[in-house]
């Protein structure tokens, strides 16, 4: 079964074309990388795939669904971008409930087993804002190893991180 499609994916800003006719498949059980120097539309492909941007022209589907219907997918997919997002005022643990809650995860794995997995179970109960950058992105990991995701969409996963982290 095809985890990602993308047919003939096109996004422009302007006059300047960032992504030039795309198409590409990544079956279940596939590992597979966008590479390419910065300002090359790694990033711009992925938000276009999953939905998060309009492209100028093209489709995708993820799991099955078209990209403007995955929020059908509940725990099924997971994402970090480069940028990680939390709530600073609450703790590792009160974030990954959180994000647990949000996405409605009721089976697979649980906020304790994915900060030990990402090597944060003595973080669990620090505050966003006093963690680093490399922790707070292995933070975004965490979230998206929630629950039983069938798809990991990662970009940039290895900016901030150390040497063990990575």
């Amino acid at each position: 079964m095809t985890a990602l499609l993308i047919e003939n994916l096109f996004k422009s800003y302007g006059q300047n074309e960032v992504v030039k006719g795309l198409s590409m498949s990544v079956e279940h059980g596939q590992i597979y990388g966008l590479l390419g120097p910065n300002g090359s539309g790694k990033t711009t492909t992925l938000a276009c795939a999953l939905g998060l941007l309009a492209p100028t022209s093209g489709s995708s589907t993820v799991l099955g669904e078209r990209a403007s219907r995955l929020h059908r997918l509940g725990g099924r997919l997971g994402v970090v971008f480069d940028t990680a997002i939390a709530l600073p005022g609450l703790t590792a643990l009160e974030n990954l409930e959180y994000v647990r809650r949000l996405l409605g995860h009721r089976r697979g794995r649980r906020a304790a087993e994915v900060l030990e997995l990402v090597g944060l179970s003595a973080k669990a109960r620090a505050r966003v804002r006093a963690m680093s950058l490399g922790q707070q992105k292995r933070l975004a990991i965490a979230g998206a190893l929630l629950g039983e995701p069938e798809l990991l969409v990662l970009d940039e996963p290895l900016s901030g991180l150390d040497t063990t982290g990575v």
